[in-house]
């Protein structure tokens, strides 16, 4: 997921929820918290720090934004590592020592794909859970994580439940004790 750069990033912070299996795979779940916009700093300044705070267990996380300057500058950072690492790749034929050659590959394999891992997913925005998940992740809001949850729906009056993996019998329960229009309340 490569995401442009824009004046005010829109993110979410996601809650680790649960973790299940499905089949042979574990599945992970998030509680999903409000869509907030950041504002960055002008270019040239330094970043700005923005506190959330996590509606799950109310931990406070501080993140930082980067002017677009400063993030474009950092995306071209690791787009050269990463370009350095393909480099290196090749070079492993001229080394003799078969051990150090695997060694050099690996490393220049491990460096690219690292590297171009962090430039598909960065958006100046640097903190806990911004590439690695766990317990939160600050994501970009698509609309896959924010409009397309599954929902139970009530047969009488329409009104919607959306859950996640693990979230189905609370929203079950939830919409057993939804106030419906349709009884008259």
């Amino acid at each position: 997921m490569s995401s442009a750069l824009v004046p005010e990033p829109t993110v979410q912070l996601l809650h680790h929820a649960a973790t299940e299996r499905a089949g042979n795979m574990l599945v992970d779940s998030y509680a999903r918290q409000e869509v907030v916009v950041l504002k960055r700093p002008r270019d040239g300044a330094e970043p700005r720090e923005v506190v959330l705070v996590c509606g799950s267990c109310r931990e406070r996380l501080t993140y930082r934004v980067f002017s677009v300057r400063a993030a474009r500058r950092a995306r071209r950072m690791w787009t050269a590592l990463g370009l350095a690492g393909v480099g290196l790749v090749p070079l492993c034929v001229l080394v003799p020592n078969g051990v150090v050659a695997i060694v050099l590959a690996l490393a220049g394999f491990g460096l690219a794909l690292g590297s171009f891992t962090i430039v598909s997913r960065d958006i100046g925005v640097a903190g806990p859970g911004r590439l690695w998940r766990w317990p939160h992740y600050l994501a970009v809001p698509t609309e896959e994580r924010t409009g397309a949850l599954p929902t139970l729906r009530c047969d009488r009056c329409g009104h919607r439940e959306p859950f996640a993996v693990g979230d189905f019998h609370d929203a079950k329960a939830r919409l057993a004790q939804h106030t419906c229009p349709a009884d008259g309340n």
